[in-house]
């Protein structure tokens, strides 16, 4: 391998981004922006994360005198007594105090909403809200998420008790289900009430600090990923070859050297965030570099792999730009929590994103081991991938 080969294509690399100081500062300055905008709109959540929120009154009504509708009477009261004034009003009474903003949100409990839940159908509990009170919305949606997954586990009792009383009526159920209701008492959910499951061991601009690192990281896939697009397109691809540089020499030099650019990028963030927004990183400075190197080597995969599956600079770009704000979105990056827990799992701002906090709140390298393990796992991949379409998408030039 000559060295020489890859530090000139290297070089070249480098000066092409440097021609468009425009872009390149774009590059740089986008990412500080977005901590400072995300940081500060998401702020005041995250401050209730941490801190708890202040009580706040709601209005309540409940139509239900089942099971179920007594379960929920018993749990906003007692669980709920720590952050709720709970007023109980009509429903039309509630419908007018809402529409005048009066009060943040009302919770009404429908009257077949225990009989509903006991014959395994789909039911729900309405939550309206003013439209003007978004912390004390979300909380208040988070609590009643948290009565909904509790849901879950009684069902488990009345599946059982749906077998062994099927030729019941549907008050012998509720009785037989209020029955071991009363022999378990409330107790069983006391551990799954959590009004802070949104809860973050990090404040907000060391939350979009890390989410930005690991979104920008991944686009520099499509700096890589044009330039071959380019240059593929631009006959300079068959000119370089006409000399005796060989493949490996090529696309290394176009990987270091877009590498360098993303690394550039990554200090720049952590830097600016470190002394202007006093984001915590940790201690783990190896375990840090370890991650945004691995994730870089990720960024180089994708974009070789999709540089060899479009026609276009213009293409590659559109295609990545929709994946990576589609993953960012999945996974919380822009959001705060992620929008589908199960889905989040299958991005790589996922786990990118797992390892960088857990090493901001002091955890060391064997607390993201997981992490780095699928990470790597999704590198060979994506290389393997990429690897394999560029050598034979090269055959054919």
């Amino acid at each position: 391998m000559n060295y020489k080969n890859i530090l000139h294509i290297t070089s070249l690399e480098l000066l092409t981004s440097f021609r468009n100081p425009i872009a390149l500062a774009i590059n740089l300055i986008m990412p500080i922006l977005m901590v400072f905008i995300m940081g500060n709109i998401m702020q005041p959540l995250f401050d209730v994360a941490e801190n708890g929120i202040d009580q706040f009154s709601i209005l309540y009504h409940n139509q239900d005198d089942g099971p179920f509708g007594a379960a929920f009477d018993s749990f906003i009261h007692d669980e709920g007594s720590g952050f709720l004034n709970v007023i109980e009003m009509p429903i039309k009474t509630i419908e007018e105090s809402i529409s005048a903003a009066e009060y943040p949100a009302a919770i009404i409990i429908p009257e077949n909403f225990s009989s509903l839940i006991l014959y395994g159908e789909t039911t729900e509990i309405q939550l309206i809200g003013s439209g003007n009170h978004p912390i004390e919305e979300s909380t208040l949606k988070a609590f009643v998420n948290n009565f909904s997954l509790w849901t879950n586990t009684p069902l488990l009792f009345n599946d059982v008790i749906q077998e062994q009383n099927s030729n019941k009526s549907q008050s012998d159920t509720t009785k037989a289900f209020n029955e071991v209701f009363d022999d378990f008492g409330n107790s069983f959910i006391k551990e799954e009430v959590s009004i802070n499951s949104i809860q973050q061991p990090i404040n907000s601009f060391q939350f979009f600090a890390a989410s930005m690192l690991v979104f920008f990281l991944l686009t520099s896939s499509m700096g890589i990923g044009c330039s071959l697009v380019d240059d593929r397109k631009n006959k300079t691809y068959k000119r370089i070859f006409s000399f005796q540089v060989k493949k490996s020499e090529y696309l290394l030099g176009k990987i270091i050297g877009n590498s360098f650019i993303a690394i550039l990028q990554a200090i720049s963030i952590i830097l600016v965030t470190y002394f202007v927004f006093d984001v915590a990183w940790g201690q783990q400075y190896f375990g840090i570099t370890i991650l945004v190197l691995l994730i870089i080597f990720i960024a180089s995969a994708i974009g070789i792999l999709f540089s060899n599956l479009v026609r276009s600079s213009g293409a590659l770009t559109t295609v990545l730009i929709i994946i990576f704000w589609f993953m960012a979105f999945v996974s919380g990056g822009f959001t705060g929590s992620p929008i589908l827990e199960s889905a989040s799992k299958f991005t790589i701002n996922h786990w990118a994103f797992n390892a960088f906090t857990s090493l901001m709140i002091g955890g060391e390298l064997k607390d993201i081991t997981g992490s780095l393990m699928v990470l790597i796992c999704l590198a060979l991949v994506l290389w393997t991938l990429g690897l394999v379409s560029y050598n034979r998408r090269a055959s054919y030039e």
